[in-house]
Protein backbone atom coordinates (compact mmCIF):
# COMPACT_ATOMS: atom_id res chain seq x y z
CA UNK A 1 0.00 0.00 0.00
CA UNK A 2 0.95 3.85 -0.74
CA UNK A 3 2.37 6.55 1.71
CA UNK A 4 -0.63 8.43 0.39
CA UNK A 5 -3.31 5.39 0.65
CA UNK A 6 -2.57 4.82 4.32
CA UNK A 7 -2.78 8.61 4.81
CA UNK A 8 -5.99 8.85 3.57
CA UNK A 9 -7.02 5.54 5.56
CA UNK A 10 -5.68 6.79 8.88
CA UNK A 11 -6.79 10.49 8.66
CA UNK A 12 -10.50 8.65 7.65
CA UNK A 13 -10.07 6.46 10.41
CA UNK A 14 -9.44 9.23 13.08
CA UNK A 15 -12.31 10.95 11.36
CA UNK A 16 -10.13 14.12 10.38
CA UNK A 17 -10.97 16.19 7.65
CA UNK A 18 -8.08 17.18 4.65
CA UNK A 19 -9.20 20.82 5.74
CA UNK A 20 -8.39 19.60 9.79
CA UNK A 21 -5.23 17.83 8.77
CA UNK A 22 -3.92 21.05 6.82
CA UNK A 23 -4.51 23.58 9.65
CA UNK A 24 -2.87 21.53 12.13
CA UNK A 25 0.58 20.82 9.88
CA UNK A 26 0.30 24.39 8.50
CA UNK A 27 -0.19 23.73 5.01
CA UNK A 28 -2.90 23.76 2.14
CA UNK A 29 -5.93 21.74 1.85
CA UNK A 30 -4.20 20.68 -1.36
CA UNK A 31 -1.14 19.90 -0.15
CA UNK A 32 -2.92 17.15 1.55
CA UNK A 33 -4.72 16.34 -1.32
CA UNK A 34 -1.25 15.59 -3.48
CA UNK A 35 0.06 13.76 -0.77
CA UNK A 36 -2.92 10.88 -0.79
CA UNK A 37 -2.81 10.88 -4.46
CA UNK A 38 1.28 10.03 -4.36
CA UNK A 39 1.41 13.49 -6.65
CA UNK A 40 4.17 14.26 -3.68
CA UNK A 41 5.71 13.83 -0.14
CA UNK A 42 6.04 15.79 2.90
CA UNK A 43 8.87 17.49 4.30
CA UNK A 44 10.29 15.65 6.81
CA UNK A 45 8.67 17.64 9.67
CA UNK A 46 5.81 17.21 8.53
CA UNK A 47 6.58 13.83 8.31
CA UNK A 48 7.11 13.31 12.04
CA UNK A 49 4.34 15.80 12.75
CA UNK A 50 1.85 13.89 10.90
CA UNK A 51 3.45 10.45 12.41
CA UNK A 52 2.54 11.95 16.12
CA UNK A 53 -0.11 13.76 15.25
CA UNK A 54 -2.38 10.57 13.35
CA UNK A 55 -0.71 8.01 16.41
CA UNK A 56 1.09 5.90 13.96
CA UNK A 57 5.34 4.85 13.24
CA UNK A 58 6.84 6.49 10.72
CA UNK A 59 8.09 3.19 9.72
CA UNK A 60 4.42 2.29 8.94
CA UNK A 61 3.81 5.18 7.01
CA UNK A 62 6.81 4.94 4.71
CA UNK A 63 7.47 1.42 4.13
CA UNK A 64 6.22 0.25 1.15
CA UNK A 65 7.53 2.04 -1.91
CA UNK A 66 5.14 1.62 -5.04
CA UNK A 67 6.01 -1.55 -6.74
CA UNK A 68 7.91 -0.98 -10.01
CA UNK A 69 7.31 -2.56 -13.44
CA UNK A 70 9.19 -5.97 -13.94
CA UNK A 71 10.14 -7.63 -17.37
CA UNK A 72 7.84 -10.05 -16.21
CA UNK A 73 4.33 -7.65 -16.43
CA UNK A 74 4.12 -8.81 -12.90
CA UNK A 75 4.88 -6.20 -9.96
CA UNK A 76 8.19 -6.38 -7.71
CA UNK A 77 6.69 -7.14 -4.13
CA UNK A 78 9.58 -7.36 -2.06
CA UNK A 79 8.99 -11.31 -1.36
CA UNK A 80 10.30 -14.56 -3.05
CA UNK A 81 9.51 -18.14 -2.33
CA UNK A 82 12.62 -19.85 -1.96
CA UNK A 83 13.36 -23.78 -2.07
CA UNK A 84 15.25 -24.65 0.93
CA UNK A 85 18.52 -26.47 1.06
CA UNK A 86 17.00 -30.18 1.32
CA UNK A 87 14.49 -29.28 -1.42
CA UNK A 88 11.58 -30.33 1.01
CA UNK A 89 10.42 -27.05 2.16
CA UNK A 90 9.19 -23.34 0.51
CA UNK A 91 9.75 -20.44 1.94
CA UNK A 92 7.91 -16.93 1.40
CA UNK A 93 10.47 -14.35 2.17
CA UNK A 94 10.65 -10.86 3.31
CA UNK A 95 13.98 -10.68 4.30
CA UNK A 96 17.67 -12.20 4.43
CA UNK A 97 19.93 -13.20 7.31
CA UNK A 98 23.07 -14.16 6.91
CA UNK A 99 24.91 -15.77 10.31
CA UNK A 100 28.56 -17.22 10.64
CA UNK A 101 27.91 -20.59 12.10
CA UNK A 102 31.47 -23.01 12.17
CA UNK A 103 34.99 -22.97 11.44
CA UNK A 104 36.65 -25.61 10.36
CA UNK A 105 37.36 -28.56 7.38
CA UNK A 106 34.06 -30.39 7.63
CA UNK A 107 31.54 -27.66 8.60
CA UNK A 108 29.54 -25.15 6.41
CA UNK A 109 30.62 -21.84 7.95
CA UNK A 110 27.56 -19.38 7.12
CA UNK A 111 23.80 -20.16 7.10
CA UNK A 112 21.25 -18.18 5.33
CA UNK A 113 17.72 -17.76 7.11
CA UNK A 114 14.93 -16.27 5.25
CA UNK A 115 12.31 -14.42 7.40
CA UNK A 116 8.33 -15.32 6.32
CA UNK A 117 5.98 -13.22 9.16
CA UNK A 118 7.39 -11.12 11.97
CA UNK A 119 5.67 -11.55 15.69
CA UNK A 120 3.92 -8.58 17.44
CA UNK A 121 6.40 -6.57 19.69
CA UNK A 122 9.31 -8.21 21.35
CA UNK A 123 8.55 -11.75 20.18
CA UNK A 124 10.39 -11.25 16.87
CA UNK A 125 10.64 -12.86 13.33
CA UNK A 126 10.30 -16.12 12.11
CA UNK A 127 13.34 -17.96 10.39
CA UNK A 128 13.78 -20.71 8.19
CA UNK A 129 17.02 -21.95 7.53
CA UNK A 130 17.28 -21.83 3.63
CA UNK A 131 20.91 -23.00 3.26
CA UNK A 132 24.55 -23.67 4.44
CA UNK A 133 27.86 -21.76 3.01
CA UNK A 134 31.14 -22.54 3.15
CA UNK A 135 32.32 -19.10 2.66
CA UNK A 136 31.70 -15.65 2.62
CA UNK A 137 31.73 -15.05 -0.85
CA UNK A 138 28.97 -17.92 -1.70
CA UNK A 139 26.41 -16.76 0.96
CA UNK A 140 27.23 -12.96 -0.41
CA UNK A 141 26.74 -14.32 -4.03
CA UNK A 142 23.20 -16.04 -3.34
CA UNK A 143 22.03 -12.89 -1.04
CA UNK A 144 22.65 -10.78 -4.20
CA UNK A 145 20.62 -13.49 -6.82
CA UNK A 146 18.00 -13.66 -4.57
CA UNK A 147 17.64 -9.73 -4.25
CA UNK A 148 17.92 -9.55 -8.18
CA UNK A 149 15.15 -12.07 -8.13
CA UNK A 150 13.03 -9.62 -6.24
CA UNK A 151 13.58 -6.56 -8.01
CA UNK A 152 12.81 -8.74 -11.49
CA UNK A 153 9.46 -9.67 -10.50
CA UNK A 154 10.60 -13.30 -10.23
CA UNK A 155 7.91 -15.17 -7.69
CA UNK A 156 10.61 -18.12 -7.03
CA UNK A 157 14.06 -18.69 -6.44
CA UNK A 158 16.04 -21.99 -5.89
CA UNK A 159 19.27 -21.39 -4.07
CA UNK A 160 22.04 -21.80 -6.40
CA UNK A 161 25.58 -21.62 -4.46
CA UNK A 162 24.31 -23.57 -1.16
CA UNK A 163 26.61 -26.07 -0.08
CA UNK A 164 25.56 -29.88 0.06
CA UNK A 165 25.36 -31.45 3.44
CA UNK A 166 24.41 -34.17 6.08
CA UNK A 167 22.28 -33.59 8.75
CA UNK A 168 23.07 -36.21 11.91
CA UNK A 169 20.58 -34.80 15.12
CA UNK A 170 23.26 -33.06 16.32
CA UNK A 171 25.78 -31.96 13.56
CA UNK A 172 26.08 -30.46 10.35
CA UNK A 173 29.34 -31.89 8.01
CA UNK A 174 29.56 -30.96 4.29
CA UNK A 175 28.12 -33.78 2.10
CA UNK A 176 31.68 -34.27 0.17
Amino acid sequence: MSFGNKLKIIRRQKNISQESLALLLNVSRQSVSKWEQDICYPETEKLLLLSKELGVSLDWLMDNPCPTATPHGTPATGKITVQTFNGKTVVSCYKFISQRIGIGPNVPNYVLFGVDRAFPLFLGEHKNILGYYNNKDSIAKEIESITAAIHSGQPTYRLKYCAKVKQTRFTIQLDQ
